[in-house]
């Protein structure tokens, strides 16, 4: 108690004084060089996207032409966006918060998207102040008191990680005060927020399992460590991969477990599942900890027997890739999930009109050691 208490005191403080960004700046973590050519899986295309904005473009009353004025810092943070921010014709000044998670080094690119976003919107093009704040776990109750906060201190626009089911009050109390609301990473799809950038998180468990499946010639013991259950993200991906193993009698799931995103949970989950499996065929990590999986893997002298698949483009798991304890990755272009919500939320206010509804899904690029020299050549 004492915890949440101090984290949502600094949360109130950091909101009050308007400090945009981290106290220091996060190293950044690789991005797969093919992202920007493998098409979103399960959601909207690239074109679709496209064909959505110029729909929107007549009626607006924004101009989303490329400004003629920015510094050359701010030109590369444009041509990098998914999304491009219209020109601010309003003659209003915009403020947008952003609540993120920050409990493994997953959210580092997640965080550098968020940074540049907010360098770009602070230009007197766009006029837009961004304020972000970092909760270190995924605690519902502290986001969703931090998305009240940020009701009262009326912002125009709230972009916030969809933690958990906790929030959806709070996120649809945001809306009835006429602030859109934003979800990036984990969804909450059932609130009334405009949209959700990230993965097509459903869909990213299907390929799981599939290339577990493909992995371990669809027979053998599986175990599943999970970030958190009442995590929508964690536990789409939990339940996509289910879909796919239910179809075959022959592989058994020996145990599901939720480790925190912790590194040291993951370790010693993947040996006790080792030690009371030793036949153990694949294990399969929907979110955080995969350092610690392959470090017991290391310790125990089976990299490679035991089939790993998992999440994300750290350095340590291109790392693993390389050395074998990992056979399989799949990506989710976390600097998307910064910069995209907040450039959407932007646009929206100065347009009137949502550029995208319901989902804006990043990539969902595979990456094994047979290809990982293209993605992360070394």
């Amino acid at each position: 108690m004492k915890r949440n208490l101090a984290l949502l005191l600094a949360l109130v403080m950091v909101l009050m004084t308007c400090f945009a960004g981290c106290s220091a700046e996060p190293p950044k973590s690789g991005e797969a060089k093919k992202a920007e050519e493998t098409p979103a899986a399960g959601g909207d295309t690239a074109d679709t996207q496209e064909e959505e904005k110029a729909d929107t473009a007549d009626t607006s009353g924004g101009d989303a032409a490329e400004p003629a004025a920015l510094s050359a810092d701010l030109q590369t943070i444009y041509d990098k966006l998914t999304h491009k921010p219209v020109a601010n014709d309003t003659g209003k000044e915009f403020r947008i918060a952003v609540l993120c998670v920050m409990n493994n080094s997953f959210w580092y690119d997640v965080v550098n998207g968020i940074e540049e976003i907010t360098q770009l919107m602070a230009d007197p093009s766009y006029n837009c102040t961004v304020d972000m704040v970092t909760i270190e776990g995924h605690e519902g109750q502290l986001f969703a008191e931090a998305i009240d906060n940020c009701v009262t201190m009326q912002y125009d626009a709230i972009c916030t990680v969809g933690t958990s089911e906790a929030i959806i009050p709070a996120v649809d109390r945001a809306t009835a005060a006429g602030i859109p609301v934003y979800t990036f990473n984990s969804d909450v799809a059932d609130s009334s927020r405009v949209c959700f950038t990230g993965q097509d998180l459903y869909a990213a468990g299907v390929k799981a399992g599939e290339t577990i499946v493909d992995l371990i010639d669809g027979k053998g013991k599986v175990a599943i460590i999970t970030g958190y259950f009442t995590v929508p993200a964690h536990e789409d991906r939990r339940l996509g991969a289910m879909e796919v193993f239910d179809k075959y009698d022959e592989i058994e799931i020996v145990g599901e477990v939720e480790n925190h995103d912790s590194n040291d949970e993951g370790y010693t989950y993947t040996k006790d599942f080792l030690t009371a499996n030793p036949d153990l065929a694949a294990i399969y990590i929907t979110a955080g900890g995969q350092q610690g999986v392959t470090k017991a893997l290391d310790e125990m002298n089976i990299k490679g027997e035991v089939k790993v698949v998992m999440f994300d483009f750290m350095e340590e798991v291109i790392d693993a890739l390389y050395d074998g304890s990992v056979q399989a990755t799949i990506g989710q272009d976390p600097y998307a999930q910064g910069a995209n919500p907040v450039c959407l939320a932007y646009n929206q206010l100065v347009t009137g009109t949502p550029e995208v509804e319901g989902n804006d899904f990043t990539n969902l690029d595979v990456v094994t050691p047979d290809n990982v020299a293209e993605y992360f050549p070394r």
